[in-house]
């Protein structure tokens, strides 16, 4: 009874997960907006993994599937969990990248450069479990905020479009 957007294929072809406003695909499901979606292939089963997302921007999923990775509207706009299992919700800004095996995410956040109020939009790697680091560090006040990041499936390289510019960042150069 709604549409779905933006479907990703786990690396093992087992799990495809989605975002959709349609009502109809869990029995509990009335909350009117966007959620995220992952269907288990060989059962056909059908989990709401995170509510009111936002509604075509993409749905992460690691290699075997066990870990989804998206945005939603909101100050915190990002959700990165294990979904099979319940696991927290981790958040912070928009997810640009997963890596295959779940362990690394790439968001991007609102930014305050040091001793000044300019504000902008950076990229940070996150591990599972772990803390964030800034990879687009430049404090350069006329710089301007990123945009199209990428994530490896490894995790280890980086890139990002800065005032016209790709930037490619590997294995912890940031």
């Amino acid at each position: 009874d709604g549409g779905s957007v933006a479907p990703t294929i786990s690396a093992d072809g087992r799990f495809v997960a989605f975002t959709s406003t349609a009502t109809n695909l869990v029995g509990d499901d009335a909350n009117g907006v966007a959620d995220a979606f992952v269907v288990e292939l060989s059962t056909a089963t059908v989990r709401r993994v995170q509510e009111n997302v936002t509604l075509g921007s993409p749905t992460f999923l690691s290699g075997d599937g066990a870990r989804v990775a998206g945005s939603k509207p909101g100050p915190t706009s990002g959700y990165w969990r294990q979904w099979q299992t319940n696991g927290p919700t981790l958040s912070g800004g928009a997810v640009t990248g997963l890596s295959r095996d779940g362990r690394w995410v790439l968001r991007t956040d609102i930014y305050t450069l040091p001793n000044s109020t300019t504000r902008r939009t950076d990229g940070f790697l996150c591990e599972w479990g772990g803390s964030c680091v800034r990879v687009t560090a430049e404090d350069d006040v006329t710089s301007a905020s990123v945009s199209a990041m990428a994530l490896s499936p490894d995790g280890s390289v980086i890139s990002f479009k800065r005032n016209n510019h790709l930037f490619v960042v590997q294995d912890g150069a940031y």
